[in-house]
């Protein structure tokens, strides 16, 4: 279930956003899983600081050949709501201009997919 969100524009990287989004959620995590767009030194020492353990995917290194990657099998949970918000139309492309208006389409995708997974669960 998503637990917070973060908008930024389509030409900022990812992996400059990684704490301040771990700041937004309402309580610390003991774990982060993220794939290898978000490892850097900045965010292994800022988790660290916030005495949470990093579980990110290393980047490839050219020459150094493919390594099987153990944080692989967790990660569909992050794909799957990713899938489940692009099921929302208006999410999927961007047609808004006011970030203010396509926050607030993206706040109510997250709370309908919140409110189908605690009627499941019921």
């Amino acid at each position: 279930m998503p637990l917070a969100g973060h908008l930024t524009a389509a030409n900022i990287n990812d992996y400059g956003q990684l704490l301040a989004l771990v700041d937004r959620l309402p309580r610390p995590p003991l774990e982060v899983w993220a794939d290898r767009g978000y490892y850097a030194k900045a965010n292994l020492n800022g988790l660290a600081a916030r005495h949470i353990v990093a579980m990110i995917s290393r980047r490839r290194r050219p020459g150094k050949g493919r390594h099987r990657d153990p944080n692989g099998r967790h990660r569909w949970q992050i794909e799957r709501t990713n899938s489940w918000l692009a099921n929302h139309r208006r999410l999927m492309i961007r047609w808004d201009r006011r970030a203010d208006i396509h926050q607030a389409f993206y706040t109510l995708a997250c709370c309908l997919i919140c409110w189908r997974r605690l009627e499941q669960s019921l």
